[in-house]
């Protein structure tokens, strides 16, 4: 793959699949207490729990990119999105649910770090902006599918159902990514590391937190407005939407 557009949408799909996952708690969360026997608390716990990981393997996860080469690590990471799903999906009670969403947040957490990167790796100058705007959509794009296509699916076939198409999303595109995807010097996305200037450790702490800043309220929304929604009255499904 040496178009850099399509490796672009390849990965802003791989993104939106992440996404699509983070959001699947927050979605059918009003079915997964009444299976569980647990109250909003506990499902915003497990929302939460999806990017905990990210405390920890954030920073050492640029250096694992750098150490084993971004398309092994970013389809390794979809892999364990897709483990994290399976075992959501067979869980028989919230404490193997948790597991399932905790491993499922670790390879969120390396694709989240390295696929940035990999996009910057592949588009310079004015392009560079259209091309992260694009990609950074997948992230609100990957939700509201997830409102849309969980809650009429768990309907039918049960909250399993929705695990098991992430686990299944997941697999193909570590697939994809694995077996298409290659860096734009033919390498395998490794770089040379340097410790970064003061002026841009301070510029990505001050953009970082405001980005977090925002995610957190957008994930205060979209985790619990649908519970709130249904306590009102609503169905699942319209809720969602």
């Amino acid at each position: 793959m040496t178009n850099r557009w399509t490796v672009l949408a390849l990965l802003t799909a791989a993104r939106t699949v992440m996404a699509f996952q983070f959001q699947a708690v927050g979605a059918i969360g009003p079915s997964l207490g009444a299976v569980y026997g647990v109250g909003l608390a506990e499902i915003g716990f497990a929302i939460g729990l999806y990017f905990l990981p990210g405390v920890v393997f954030a920073l050492p996860g640029s250096a694992i990119g750098a150490r084993f080469g971004d398309r092994p690590v970013v389809s390794f990471a979809m892999v364990l999105m897709a483990v994290g799903a399976g075992i959501m999906a067979l869980a028989g009670n919230w404490t193997v649910l948790l597991i399932g969403q905790a491993i499922a947040g670790v390879g969120g957490a390396l694709l989240n770090v390295l696929m940035t990167k990999m996009i910057t790796d592949w588009f310079q100058g004015r392009e560079i902006a259209t091309a992260l705007a694009i990609f950074t959509n997948s992230w609100p794009l990957g939700i509201a599918l997830s409102l849309v296509a969980l809650p009429p699916l768990i309907g039918i076939g049960g909250a399993a159902a929705g695990f098991w198409l992430i686990a299944v999303l997941s697999a193909v595109f570590a697939a994809l990514v694995f077996g298409l995807y290659r860096a734009p010097n033919g390498g395998d996305g490794a770089v040379t590391r340097r410790k970064p200037m003061r002026a841009e450790a301070w510029a990505a702490l001050c953009s970082g937190g405001v980005w977090g800043f925002f995610n957190a309220g957008l994930a205060i929304m979209f985790g619990f407005g649908t519970a709130l929604l249904v306590g009102e009255g609503a169905t699942l499904e319209r809720a969602a939407l």
